[in-house]
């Protein structure tokens, strides 16, 4: 078959403009298409080459050469395809680490509301327990000066040592 039969249509008025181009101008031509071999296979193919003007400056003829480039051409969609799926990956981890930085930020407000909390229940059951205490071991001191027996005596011990202990 023709070998511009074997381009594939899209492709087709593309390297018949860089031929035509050549033709006009005289500088080499550069192009890539894709065509269907005569194994029914599609190849993408690039063309060089440029016009051959004869003594008279009319162009006899384009001569050049074309090579297969469909390994290059599959090996470029593959990059394509993968970085595609890796910005993508990327956007999914930056918004999954967004979110996971807005819930740390909550957590993180939680956490010092619960340690305000805390704080005030203590300073509060301090004084609670504190100020009872004190009457305990303030009543235990005037008791201890009035005429007690010796098991009575143990007891206010036990009494004073617990005290101190809280």
């Amino acid at each position: 078959p023709d070998f511009r039969e074997m381009v594939l249509a899209e492709d087709r008025e593309d390297l018949l403009a860089a031929g035509r181009l050549s033709r006009s101008t005289g500088s080499p031509y550069d192009c890539e298409f894709r065509i269907t071999a005569t194994d029914g296979t599609r190849r993408w193919v690039a063309a060089r080459g440029e016009a051959i003007r004869g003594a008279d400056g009319q162009i006899e003829r384009l001569v050049g050469s074309t090579l297969d480039i469909t390994r290059q051409k599959h090996a470029e969609l593959e990059v394509r395809n993968l970085n595609a799926t890796l910005e993508d990956r990327v956007r999914r981890r930056t918004a999954d680490l967004e979110n996971a930085n807005r819930l740390l930020g909550q957590a993180k407000l939680e956490a010092e509301a619960a340690n305000v909390a805390k704080s005030a229940f203590l300073a509060n059951m301090s004084h609670e327990i504190r100020t009872p205490m004190n009457g305990i071991i303030g009543m235990g001191e005037l008791l201890s000066a009035t005429g007690l027996n010796t098991e009575q005596r143990e007891f206010l011990d036990l009494i004073r040592q617990s005290a101190d202990a809280l």
